[in-house]
């Protein structure tokens, strides 16, 4: 809390592992911060989002 983390992903890798097969072109990313389950609330700031080809 009150840090910037960073991540990285390989999101064509990510789609294969959890569909097992291949995706298909991008049509759009979603940034989502969800605390439903836990009946919380939060405030989100997200940084500078990079995709990489």
């Amino acid at each position: 809390m009150g840090r910037w983390l960073s991540y990285e992903r390989d999101i064509k890798a990510d789609f294969r592992t959890a569909f097992g097969e291949a995706p298909g072109p991008l049509m759009g990313v979603g940034l989502m911060t969800d605390t439903d389950n836990t009946k919380a609330s939060t405030r989100v700031v997200y940084g500078p989002v990079t995709l990489k080809p």
